[in-house]
């Protein structure tokens, strides 16, 4: 990987801008947004994410978005966990070289959902002589897989990259002791282990899918900076572009990107 300067070859920083990652409880919409992306638009649903029937079909201006899924077709032959992420990452790769078509986008659903594959992977490589599981040597591997893999896509030519992510609660203190009568604060990361929920945020763009109401009527938005004990948002942009961009968004990445246009201008 080449080292370049931002001044000569301004269309990698251009892409850096472009890297999204959208955390949110199920069945906030962070699928569904995929149809305000750019297509073509290339999405890989994550092993064990099971979402997939909310992949749309194309994008809000028509452009086809293709999709992978995984399939189990001999319940009783299941694919190993080591099987399953090679043919991740090679599915991956290629897309990423443009043997399966043109794309602009690529959204990797259920991001969250590779780290635990990656887990099941570490407690079957990484044991002691006892037969237990080697933490010390298991959960760096599985830390080190997940970060190459998500660096493959961010660092690659593609026009935008997306991951989806669950979120979950994390003890703002990870030393403080719940107790019956006060639980420890907590706050909302990316559904993560350990550092992971906050390496991610380093990595690219995140923004929260929330909701307002319910039924019909409900409304859903992206929450794009922190706000109270949601910690899984903030735009990696000049500062000066960040603090002009609205708190709260609808769902859409293109009026999104219309605000970093209209704040650089």
């Amino acid at each position: 990987m080449p080292l370049v300067s931002r001044e000569t070859h301004p269309d990698v920083a251009t892409r850096r801008q472009k890297r999204l990652c959208i955390v949110g409880p199920p069945n906030s919409r962070k699928t569904t947004s995929i149809k305000t992306a750019y297509g073509p638009v290339a999405v890989i649903s994550c092993p064990g994410e099971n979402g997939a029937a909310a992949i749309p079909v194309q994008t809000v201006t028509g452009e086809p978005v293709k999709a992978w899924v995984w399939d189990e077709p001999d319940p009783a032959k299941p694919a190993t966990a080591g099987e399953t992420w090679r043919e991740l990452k090679q599915v991956t790769a290629e897309i990423l070289a443009g043997k399966h078509g043109e794309f602009r986008t690529l959204v990797l659903d259920g991001a969250h959902k590779v780290y635990h594959t990656l887990g099941k992977i570490a407690k079957q490589e990484f044991v002691t002589k006892s037969g237990a599981y080697d933490g010390r040597q298991g959960w760096p591997w599985q830390h080190d897989e997940f970060f190459a893999y998500l660096q493959s896509a961010i660092v690659s030519p593609m026009e935008y990259v997306w991951i989806t992510c669950w979120d979950q609660l994390e003890k703002d203190d990870p030393f403080a002791k719940d107790s019956n009568d006060a639980p420890a604060p907590r706050h909302i990361q990316p559904d993560l282990p350990g550092r992971a929920c906050n390496l991610v945020k380093g990595e690219m763009s995140l923004v929260y899918a929330s909701q307002q109401g319910a039924g019909k009527t409900a409304e859903y938005f992206w929450l794009t900076s922190p706000l109270g004990m949601v910690w899984a948002a903030g735009l990696k942009l000049p500062q000066a572009v960040a603090e002009k961009i609205p708190l709260r968004i609808p769902q859409d990445w293109r009026v999104l990107e219309k605000y970093m246009e209209d704040t650089h201008a």
